[in-house]
This record gives structure tokens, sequence and C-alpha cells, in this order.
């Protein structure tokens, strides 16, 4: 008897309890789904290695590792982990109201917080509807926030539906934003679908947004189909007068497969069309690898070679002594007196004439044209004698020069 007392008496107070919690009933279901919902984005949230990298400052030509430009799930969240509060606080405001998530962070979160915050409020808001995420960022955020969140979001978009994307960007007005948002574009789209990109690219306006778009699209490319990308390039540089374009993408092109390069230049006879960029192919090749590249050099045939001229001496010595000055003045050592030396040695001089005036007085000297000679000597030591001008004089008189020339140097450097 005592136990069925106990019983009813139980089940008396959990039923009293369960009548007065019943107005509170809509607000504990809603907090229990939106605690649903943000444990579904923490496990959903990519790991630190899947984390995109941060937009280039302009293209500029940086080779997208393969990596951050690589398709990846919308679900991809920068930066923080999934156990930051902030973070999860600011993912699980947008999954109930990205607009006032945005808000919240405008008016309440610290300075240092606020972009990260926006970047998280943004992959959520851009998973559900790009276009107002994007829209209300347009309309609302500025500075580094505005530039750092639009690409983001078009990277985001450009995954789902890039035509969309597209459309949306030729709406904004011309200006910095603009850029950034095609090159978030055209980093995903090139390598989806690197034709439909191309085709919107050919339709763009030239100006300063085009030349940007053309050296992404390159740059993207050159990591999947570098032929294609050079084909490419070297038609926009002749149509729309963009040399640069495909002296960045020869240069990029280098640092993957030197052989592929050269014998594109080849085909295009860059020497005769492009010269700039057979230029740039050295000077990128000699980056890589210096002695490689003068070795390339010295086996062109001066007689026969197409691509052969004496002033990709100058680049390669040029960049060469940069980076390794005792090496690139021991070939010149070993190089015979001839135009081919005499361009290595002002490539030479042109890099090291600020930091070491009297090797480059010595190498100058000795350059076999006449007037080149004078030229290069006398502007060699008109900088030397800015900082040591007793020891020019000291060099001037125990120099092996022609007497004449002496009597001229001392006259032009003793100039005010």
């Amino acid at each position: 008897m005592r136990w069925l007392f106990r019983t009813l008496w139980l089940l008396l107070v959990v039923g009293l309890l369960a009548l007065a919690a019943l107005p509170y009933a809509p607000a504990l279901i809603q907090t229990y789904q939106d605690f649903v919902r943000a444990w579904e984005i923490v496990r959903q949230s990519p790991t630190e290695e899947e984390m995109p990298a941060p937009p280039d400052a302009r293209p500029a030509l940086v080779l997208p590792s393969i990596a951050e430009n690589n398709p990846t799930p919308v679900t991809d969240i920068p930066e923080k982990t999934p156990t930051d509060p902030f973070i999860a606080e600011a993912r699980v405001r947008a999954a109930t109201d990205p607009e006032a998530a945005m808000q919240w962070l405008l008016a309440e979160a610290p300075p240092g917080d606020r972009l990260r915050g926006m970047l998280e409020v943004v992959a959520v808001w851009a998973a559900e509807d790009s276009q107002s995420a994007l829209l209300w960022v347009e309309e609302n955020a500025g500075g580094i926030a505005r530039g750092e969140t639009l690409h983001h979001g078009i990277s985001l978009w450009s995954r789902q539906d890039p035509l969309a994307a597209a459309d949306w960007i030729e709406g904004m007005a011309n200006d910095q934003s603009k850029a950034t948002a095609v090159d978030a574009l055209l980093r995903n789209w090139s390598l989806t679908q690197p034709e439909a990109a191309a085709d919107w690219v050919n339709r763009m306006t030239p100006g300063p947004i085009r030349r940007e778009a053309a050296a992404t699209l390159v740059n993207a490319r050159l990591l999947d189909d570098p032929v294609r990308a050079a084909e490419w390039a070297f038609s926009e540089a002749v149509e729309q007068n963009h040399p640069e374009l495909l002296s960045q993408g020869i240069a990029q092109w280098v640092q993957i497969d030197p052989a592929a390069a050269e014998n594109y230049l080849r085909q295009i006879d860059a020497a005769q069309t492009m010269p700039d960029a057979l230029q740039s192919y050295l000077q990128s090749f000699a980056r890589k690898d210096p002695a490689e590249a003068a070795e390339w050099l010295q086996n062109l045939d001066p007689a026969g070679d197409p691509l052969y001229q004496n002033e990709l001496h100058t680049t390669l010595l040029r960049e060469w002594s940069q980076s390794d000055s005792i090496a690139a003045s021991a070939w010149l050592g070993q190089a015979t007196p001839g135009p081919a030396r005499d361009a290595a040695i002002i490539g030479f001089a042109s890099s090291m004439i600020d930091y070491e005036p009297a090797a480059v007085a010595e190498w100058t000297r000795v350059i076999s044209d006449p007037t080149t000679r004078t030229n290069w000597l006398t502007r060699t030591l008109q900088t030397w004698a800015r900082s040591d001008p007793l020891t020019v004089n000291e060099w001037l008189l125990t120099s092996e020069i022609d007497p004449a020339l002496r009597e001229q140097i001392n006259r032009e450097i003793k100039q005010p």
C-alpha cells in the first residue's frame, strides 16, 4: 500500500512539472534545433589541412598551389577550429539569421575577431543564399573586411554556380572590389570549366579588370594545362596588346617545365614576335637554377638558333649576380671576350654597381666595345665617387686604361 501511494505521488509531481513547462515548450524546441544545427556545422567543418588560403593581393602572378585552387565542398570554413567559442557562436547565429549575425559582429565583436567572424557567417550564409550574402557584403562591409569577405563569398558561390556568380559580378561597379570578385571566380571556374571561363573573359571590356582577369586565368590554367594556357595568353597578348600576360605565363611555366616552355617559344618564334617573353623565360630560369640557365644559353648557336640574342646574357648575369655574385663573377672570368661577354658584364654591373663598385669598375674597363666601355665605366666611377672619391682617384691613376679615356672620365666624374 505504501509503494502504491509513493508511485501515485511521483506521477502527480511529474504531471504538475509538465503542466508548468508547457508554455515554454516552443522556446525549448527552438533551442534544441539550434543546438543540432550548430553541431552539424561543427561536424562538417574541414580540418586545418583543408582550410583555403587567403586570396593573393593581386594577382598577381603567385603559383596557386594546386590545393588552394581545387574545388572543395561549400562547407569549408576558414581560419579557427570549431572549438573556438566565438566562431561557434557566429555559426549558430548565422544559421538562425545571417543578417542579424553580421549586425552583431559589426556592433559587438572585438575588432581583432570581427573579420574572421564575418568569414564564418558568409560561409554559412552563402551555402543557402550566395547572392543575398554577397549583396549584404557589397552594401555594408568596408575596408579589408569588404575585400576578404567578398573574395570568400564569391569563391564559395563559384563552386556552386559559376555562371550565376559571373552574372552578378557583371553588375558590379568597375573598381577594385570587382577585380577581387573576378579573381575569386576565375580561380575555381578556370579549373572546372576552363573554356567557359575563357569565353567569359573574352567578352569582358578591355581595361584593367580584364587584364587582371586574364592573368588570373592564365596562372590557374598553367597548373592543369600549360599548353592551352600559353596559347590563350599569346592570343590575348596580341589581340589586346597585353604582352606582359604571355611573359608572366612563360615565367610560371618555366618553374613547372622549362623544356616545354622553350618548345612553345620556338613555335611562336618568340625572338621576333614576343621578345619580352623570351627575356622572361631566361629570367625565371635563372631564378630557378642560374647554372643550368647559363648552360642552356651557352648551348644556343649564335649563328643559327632563332632564340639566340646577345642581350640574353645581360638578363642571365643580372639575375645570377643578385643570388650569387661570386659564381656569376667566376662565370664571367671564363667567358670569351666579345659582344656576348660585354652584354653579360652589363648585367653584372647593373646589379652590383651599388654593392661592389670596385669589382664592377674592373669588369667594365674590359668591355670590348669602346662606346659601351666608356659609358659604363664612367657611370660606375661616378657612382663609386659619391661614397669614396679618394679611392676612385687612386684607381684612375693606377688602372690600365687609355690615358685619354682616363682624362675624359676624370673630368666627367668631377662635374657637379
